[in-house]
């Protein structure tokens, strides 16, 4: 929708314009001048027009008291004969918010430049609407570097010309936005199976699509749809462009004004073809700055620049198992850089005593471990937090790793002696007792003597022995030597455990090797002098077993520090609060950890201590509920209930859980990765009252469970199943802990009964074979859950 204008009005406002920049040059200059206008003096065009219709011409009389000194007059700005021709474009910028914008100090350079710059009212709303939206105070200025072409370096500046003018990264850069980039060409990504992968976005683009990419995106993102030339040198970069142009146009038009108006300040059709392949630059034929070197030696298909001013890789932009790409998944990548600004802000680094365990590192060694604060300084912290990083080298999707696979970190015990003294010392080494077992004869399975009794396959011609079991004789076990050593708890404590005897150097028989080639080929033979003009293959020489004693056998701690299930060949970065391990740090001194990263990854893994206010410090008490299993008809056989006694100065009482759900297509309700197992605790108090607190998997038959939690840390667009809502966990985000407050129910001094149940719509899981062939694996269900007590 274009405005009313006419040939007098435009012409007044070209004359006005030009009256206020040699005004404004003039009041500049370090000399005055006199310009040979008075208070008096006016600049007058022939208005005489037959359409009466025409919005009125503005008024363009100079006075002295307009702003610039007596000498030097300025023309002032006609607030409302410029917004004249825009009244009607939409309801939300009337002509008396565009006049107030326009003559309001704080808007008013801003809103005039909309004024005289836009003739159409798409443009002219979504600039005014950016006008009156007071602007987001910047995050972060510019960076000038170093910059670079790898991916997370800082993305250096660039211009890039679009059908309505230059655009310039530097000057519209302030941190509050994400930059995301389309490239279109022709015969460079050429697929196995003939697909042109260049032109995929291109090509399944449909309307639907692209509405759902604005939809998606948050609204402080710029879009970029740029052309590459063709392989074979053909310059088709702006019809590829125009195609994108025409779908997206054809989605505006079906917004409201605001929402059209905003969005056509933000998509850039970007008008010279990107450089490609080591292509020379040569502006304007080509882009330039930092966008044109980067295309130029890395020809991306899609690209961002996220908030902090990072380039960034972009994933798969499909789902498993289909053909077709989604344009709209660009938005996923936009919402998870407005969730990493989120991040820092809820994490800050002030105020927060960080102890960091893995710093950048691939981890390769049996343990980690940390030397947390006196127990004194660790009474005044109510919050832990773990940040944990997966990178690959460098920061390329392509070096990272396939599956969605869990990891974790646990707490285990460290011997008080970290020398074992009875290593070396001869000792008994156990045996495990091995009962009799008659000989029972087999039976011949076809054939002529079939069901006749036998021994080996050669009694049953034409068949098979089935059933043969030889005579086992019974070998008495023996126990091994042990010996006391002394283990420490993460919370300081000291616990007896044992040293057991077992081989330091493993016996070998000898066995002989044999010839591979020559005169004595398959010959016996113990060297390669036993075998002329061939090689000795498979000898093994005797060897005397040694015994000693292992070292103490220090337990893991039953309370999990963290889970985190890895991403489908994605980085990932995750911070969350795990503050029920207080009550394992709670004392302080030096604590050992196991981590499984899953993978080799480049890993990072820091601990978080601060005060937010929670009233109270660690846990007092911690006492272990009950833990998961096998998901079947049995799972709550072995729960029995538990009671606890309250202690009378207890300030606050929870219990804390830890569950998923693994195993699919095994049975018909996919269970426990795919089905909605609910976790039921119930908590009785001998004071009166009973309430049960339930645990569910809201996300579970949601296709897009987990793409819904990008908000919340789950990192988008990985090469698996990763937008499948599932029990209690996505790939590549950190297993959530439930916390219940039950405090109502267990009161200071009071005795309670906690029990638990496991249940599937609200009935013990009863499994039903699906028939689906050999995938999957059967249903389990990991959990742990604690009763907190506070003091």
């Amino acid at each position: 929708m274009k405005p009313q204008t006419n040939l007098s009005y435009e012409l007044t406002k070209l004359i006005a314009i030009t009256w206020v920049a040699i005004a404004f040059v003039l009041a500049g200059c370090g000399e005055k001048q006199d310009t040979g206008t008075t208070a008096s003096d006016t600049i007058s065009t022939d208005t005489s027009v037959s359409d009466t219709s025409a919005p009125p011409q503005p008024d363009t009389t100079v006075t002295a008291d307009s702003g610039v000194t007596s000498d030097t007059a300025a023309v002032p700005f006609d607030c409302k004969g410029y917004c004249e021709p825009f009244d009607g474009c939409s309801a939300d910028v009337d002509q008396q918010l565009c006049v107030s914008l326009c003559e309001s100090p704080d808007t008013a350079q801003a809103a005039q430049t909309c004024l005289t710059t836009l003739a159409d009212c798409d443009s002219y709303i979504g600039c005014m609407l950016a006008t009156k939206i007071p602007k987001a105070p910047p995050m972060r200025t510019f960076d000038e570097g170093p910059t670079g072409i790898k991916y997370r370096d800082l993305a250096g500046d660039f211009t890039v010309p679009t059908d309505t003018g230059d655009w310039n990264f530097k000057a519209n850069y302030d941190g509050n936005d994400s930059y995301l980039f389309v490239f279109t060409g022709k015969g460079w990504y050429k697929g196995n199976d003939g697909t042109d992968y260049g032109m995929k976005l291109h090509d399944d683009a449909t309307g639907g699509d692209l509405k759902n990419l604005l939809d998606w995106c948050p609204k402080n993102v710029h879009l970029f749809f740029i052309g590459y030339k063709d392989q074979d040198g053909t310059d088709n970069s702006q019809s590829y462009i125009t195609t994108f142009s025409k779908k997206i146009e054809g989605v505006l038009a079906n917004m409201s004004a605001v929402d059209r108006g905003w969005w056509k300040q933000r998509i850039h059709y970007v008008t010279s073809p990107a450089p490609i392949a080591n292509e020379t630059i040569t502006v304007p034929k080509t882009l330039g700055g930092w966008l044109g070197e980067f295309t130029r030696k890395r020809a991306p298909r899609v690209l961002a620049i996220d908030r902090y001013q990072r380039v960034r890789q972009i994933g798969l932009m499909g789902l498993v198992g289909q053909q077709k790409w989604y344009i709209q998944f660009l938005a996923y990548e936009a919402q998870y850089y407005d969730y990493e600004v989120k991040r820092a802000k809820q994490y800050p680094v002030e105020g927060v005593k960080i102890l960091t365990l893995l710093d950048n590192k691939v981890h390769n060694t049996p343990y980690l471990e940390l030397e947390l604060p006196s127990a004194e300084e660790m009474k005044g912290y109510d919050t832990l937090e773990i940040e944990h990083i997966q990178m690959c080298k460098d920061h390329d999707y392509q070096n990272c790793f396939e599956w969605d696979y869990l990891a974790w970190l646990k707490l285990v015990e460290r011997p008080e002696k970290e020398e074992n003294p009875y290593a070396k010392e001869s000792c008994t080494i156990g045996i495990n007792e091995i009962k009799a077992k008659a000989e029972a004869m087999g039976k011949c399975d076809a054939g002529a003597n079939k069901d006749k009794s036998c021994k080996a396959k050669d009694e049953c011609p034409d068949g098979a022995c089935k059933g043969y079991q030889k005579e086992v004789k019974a070998v008495p076990g023996v126990l091994a030597d042990t010996k006391e050593c002394t283990c420490i708890t993460p919370r300081q404590d000291k616990v007896k455990r044992t040293h057991t005897c077992g081989w330091t150097t493993k016996p070998q028989t000898e066995k002989s090797g044999t010839c591979d080639a020559g005169s004595n080929k398959d010959a016996a033979c113990k060297s390669d002098s036993d075998c002329p003009a061939a090689v000795c293959k498979g000898y093994q020489a005797k060897v005397e077993g040694v015994s000693g004693y292992k070292g103490c056998a220090c337990k893991t701690v039953d309370m999990d520090v963290q889970r985190w299930v890895t991403t489908y060949n994605r980085e990932g970065h995750w911070i969350n609060d795990a503050s029920h391990n207080l009550y394992q740090f709670g004392n302080g001194g030096k604590v050992r950890f196991k981590y499984k990263p899953a993978y080799p990854y480049i890993s990072t893994l820091k601990f978080r201590l601060r005060n937010t206010g929670k009233g109270s410090g660690p846990a007092n008490e911690a006492h272990l509920l009950f833990t998961g299993g096998g998901f079947n008809a049995k799972y709550n056989d072995k729960y029995e209930p538990k009671s606890f006694e309250i202690p009378a100065d207890a300030k606050r009482v929870e219990i804390m859980i830890d569950v998923s759900g693994h195993g699919f297509g095994k049975d018909t309700a996919n269970c426990a990765e795919f089905c909605n197992h609910t976790h039921h605790f119930t908590v009785k108090s001998d004071a009166g009252g009973e309430k049960t607190w339930v645990r569910d998997q809201p996300y579970i038959g949601d296709n897009f469970g987990c793409a819904k939690q990008i908000p919340f840390g789950v990192v988008p667009n990985q090469f698996g199943t990763w937008t499948l809502g599932r029990a209690g966990w996505c790939p590549g985000q950190e297993i959530p802990t439930t916390t219940f407050d039950v405090t109502s129910h267990a009161k200071p001094g009071s005795k309670v009964t906690i029990s638990y149940e496991g249940l599937l719509a609200g009935k013990p899981y009863v499994p039903k074979a699906s028939n689906a062939g050999n995938g999957g694996f059967g249903a389990r269900i990991d959990l742990k859950s604690w009763l907190l007590i506070y003091r």
